[in-house]
């Protein structure tokens, strides 16, 4: 079996872009063809059956079963396991959900850990007991996205408003929703509960579902103010929602669009303001200068909430969202709180942290190399089990997420949309091909320049 890097991921808006843009210049730069991608949920096991991989990357790893999930298939069937790289996807959350990103046993502490900041580096030590030796502090790979020389990749206003069916003069209010919690099921709930790290998780269920209730009302009421003026609201629903459920609450309003198409960056790039109730997603309204206020209908518990959205304004009910919406300035409350989260979150903006990645993967590959191994299936009993349920049951999955995601059962019905395919990918290496390059020519003349430097002195 020919061995690789896999990336796993876990919800493409979020994830995926980068992890392709990691991929290309491990092929431009490194020329590591053999760089394969898959989601989790749709194709994890099938891609498993391809490729054996020596560096294996997750979306989270945080205890033996989330282990078993991803590394137990190649330990059984190849009895070896892959270098793992937590990719940390998540590393800002409330006081009371913090220690439910820290590594629990050996089995999540024992592999190398992506780290966006300072913060989270300490974060990891202390709490996670990892050895700092262990730990990529490189940046936030997502915040590429969000230099300037991506903006040439974004979808024009143009496409984007023709896209949801807006008239290209209308303006457009992002409300980024963050109710996932709301359509969990009883057994996630406990889940959760039995994981631990997230205290008082059914309480969080609870108020998040009492709060999207009074934000659709309120958001109801915004969009019949915003009837007269032509303008639309646009709901962008948590990877982890159904559409259809948020469809029904707004389907009545004719100014009301509800998608999660295209990357959260490039929607708040063409909307004219951002409302949020609970979402990280703000700080990229902070950093493209969008206006930007927080509904709150029903206070929060200052546990459950997130401490840097105390940087930009609040509002309570529709008339203030529009009263806010019309000032010209004074969008934010306390910049220097803002700025000190985009370090938190992004680590760097200088389009550098995929290159950075996609460094430490090749550095690591390289040393796995100089104690090379075969690969062979040394189980095929187990290979072939897993050829049969990926038939019997990811086949299936598959042909549902693609012409019938209301047939998926309930806790894929959100996700339908996660599911990656070779299109996909193409696609996304086609739009980013040029910035790549240029991205890989700036470094190599900072190399050369560096080098003569260096000669220099």
């Amino acid at each position: 079996m020919k061995k690789g890097i896999l990336f796993l991921y876990e919800h493409t808006i979020r994830e995926l872009d980068s992890i392709v843009i990691t991929k290309m210049i491990l092929d431009k730069l490194y020329g590591k063809t053999n760089v394969k991608i898959a989601d989790i949920n749709f194709s994890k096991r099938i891609t498993s059956l391809k490729i054996f991989p020596s560096i294996l990357l997750v979306p989270f790893l945080y205890d033996y079963s989330e282990w078993l999930g991803y590394a137990q298939f190649f330990v059984d069937c190849y009895e070896e396991a892959p270098k793992i790289v937590n990719m940390h996807w998540e590393q800002l959350g409330s006081k009371n959900s913090q220690d439910f990103f820290a590594p629990k046993d050996e089995y999540s502490r024992d592999n190398y850990h992506v780290s966006w900041s300072n913060e989270f580096t300490k974060f990891l030590v202390k709490a996670g007991s990892i050895n700092p030796n262990y730990i990529w502090q490189i940046g936030n790979p997502k915040a590429d996205l969000l230099n300037r020389k991506f903006w040439k990749t974004y979808i024009s206003e143009q496409q984007f408003k023709k896209s949801l069916d807006i008239p290209l003069a209308s303006s457009v209010y992002l409300f980024i929703m963050s109710f996932a919690q709301v359509f969990n099921s009883e057994a996630t709930i406990r889940a959760v509960e039995k994981k631990g790290g997230f205290i008082n998780y059914r309480n969080f269920v609870r108020l998040s579902q009492e709060s999207l209730e009074l934000s659709i009302k309120e958001i109801r009421k915004f969009a019949n103010i915003l009837s007269d003026k032509n303008g639309y609201i646009l709901l962008r629903p948590h990877p982890a929602t159904p559409l259809s459920e948020v469809k029904k609450l707004v389907k009545d309003i004719k100014n009301i669009r509800v998608s999660r198409n295209f990357p959260l960056n490039e929607v708040i790039f063409n909307s004219t303001g951002v409302i949020s109730w609970l979402s990280t997603g703000t700080i990229d309204s902070y950093i493209f200068n969008k206006p930007t206020v927080i509904l709150r209908p029903k206070e929060i518990p200052e546990e459950f909430d997130l401490d840097f959205l105390k940087g930009f304004n609040f509002v309570s009910n529709a008339q203030e969202i529009n009263d806010f919406m019309r000032k010209k300035n004074n969008y934010l409350k306390n910049e220097d709180l803002l700025k000190k989260t985009v370090g938190r979150i992004y680590g760097k903006l200088d389009g550098t942290n995929c290159l950075s990645l996609a460094q430490r993967l090749y550095e690591l590959d390289k040393d796995l190399d100089k104690n090379p191994s075969n690969y062979r299936i040394k189980n095929w009993g187990v290979y072939y089990n897993t050829l049969l349920k990926t038939i019997s049951k990811d086949v299936p999955k598959n042909f549902l997420a693609r012409y019938f995601p209301n047939l998926l059962p309930d806790h894929l019905k959100g996700i339908f949309d996660d599911r990656v395919y070779m299109g996909m990918i193409r696609k996304l290496e086609k739009k980013y091909d040029n910035v790549v390059d240029s991205i890989l020519n700036d470094n190599a003349i900072m190399d050369k320049a560096q080098l003569l430097e260096s000669e220099i002195e």
